[in-house]
């Protein structure tokens, strides 16, 4: 399974990334003019508008700019218009100062270039006299050099190829990778709580990836096993399983898997840290690394859970100890398994994983490749 940095484009390391496709953004203090509080108005209602106006009526300059834009090619991926769009992030004070947030790609592709755009943009804006907005000229000029930039766009939003090697890697596909298919593209029948897919075995044995996918089951975004709450779009028309909701037993038995012989309390539990580049590091939102300090994240006595999950139906607390809850709890089943055999066309019967019979054949063992089979053809569509 393909990963990529999800952090902020540098580049000033990568200068061959500069291109209309990256995004950037510049935050402009301004004062508007105004006395006796009336400044405080005056940056609403139409002025809040103008600002990112383009259509008839436009702050001066902007037609210049998005000329510029557009020559570059810096078009909405899906919409064809100028990719550049401006807003009052700050507003309500007595001193009359404001905020002003415009996002877009460059005309030249670089930061420096979207900078000096902007710096143009925003001077000739606050000494124009037209349009329903009214600058402090002299303040805003000065407040001007306070604006500040950033990248917005990360490396996991440039094309594939153009990603350097140190921002990229390959990870197994693992438990993780089946919960994320299945939450996204799973038919709502095939998923939990109506029906059970996890695997009886790891689709990876490694410590890293065994120990995330116990931390992905407890918080998942999608109705798993793990969720103890009646899911709020779930389909009424669709059998739900007895003691539900509560602990699933697929839930239970899968935190209950031991991963003893894969782990050693140094052993590394974070999977992207394992097959990330040396000596490089990503500092994303999501997808993190340091190769070149070395993995935190270690699995040390391997028998508590983040207290974060303390309060699930699957796990119980003993005093300071988060444990799985014990094996005789009450827990909800789901329908075990299904076989290639008893698949039908999803688009026919939508609800096919939670009313068609399940063969003795499926029941004996889970089937993962015709879920995955499955997946993928709702997935890919005709």
């Amino acid at each position: 399974m393909d990963a990529v940095c999800d952090e902020p484009v540098d580049l000033g390391a990568h200068p061959s990334l500069a291109s209309g496709d990256l995004r950037f953004q510049y935050k402009a203090p301004v004062v508007m003019a105004g006395a006796d509080g009336s400044n405080r108005d005056n940056i609403e209602g139409d002025c809040h508008t103008y600002v990112d106006q383009s259509d008839d009526e436009q702050p001066l300059g902007r037609k210049s700019l998005e000329g510029q834009l557009e020559s570059r090619g810096c078009k909405d991926k899906h919409q064809d218009d100028i990719d550049f769009d401006c807003w009052v992030e700050s507003d309500h004070n007595d001193a009359g100062t404001a905020t002003i947030v415009c996002e877009g790609c460059s005309p030249d592709g670089t930061q420096s270039g979207f900078e000096a755009a902007m710096a143009t943009f925003f001077q000739n804006l606050v000494a124009s006299t037209g349009g329903p907005c009214s600058f402090d000229a002299a303040a805003s000029l000065t407040s001007l050099a306070g604006a500040t930039s950033n990248v917005q766009s990360t490396y996991s939003d440039v094309d594939d190829a153009m990603v350097p090697d140190n921002k990229k890697l390959q990870m197994p596909y693992g438990d993780s990778g089946l919960f994320d298919v299945m939450g996204l593209w799973g038919p709502e029948g095939c998923r939990y709580p109506y029906f059970g897919f996890m695997p009886d075995a790891p689709l990876c044995n490694e410590c890293s990836s065994m120990a995330q996918a116990k931390e992905d089951v407890l918080n998942g975004l999608w109705d798993g096993p793990c969720n103890d709450d009646d899911p709020p779009g779930d389909d009424d028309s669709l059998p739900l399983p007895p003691n539900y909701p509560g602990c699933g037993c697929d839930c239970a038995d899968f935190l209950r898997r031991d991963i003893s012989a894969q782990c050693t309390p140094t052993s590394c539990i974070h999977v992207a840290q394992q097959y990330a580049p040396a000596n490089s590091v990503c500092a994303g939102s999501d997808v993190k690394w340091d190769t070149v300090s070395g993995c935190t994240d270690e699995y040390g006595t391997g028998t508590q859970f983040d207290s974060t999950w303390s309060g699930d139906a699957c796990l119980d607390s003993t005093g300071a100890t988060t444990v799985v809850q014990d094996a005789s709890a009450t827990c909800y089943q789901t329908q075990a398994s299904i076989s290639e055999a008893d698949l039908v066309d999803y688009k026919a019967n939508p609800k096919q994983c939670a009313v068609k019979p399940i063969s003795a054949a499926a029941a004996a063992g889970p089937a993962i490749s015709a879920v995955l089979a499955l997946v993928g053809a709702v997935a890919l569509g005709p």
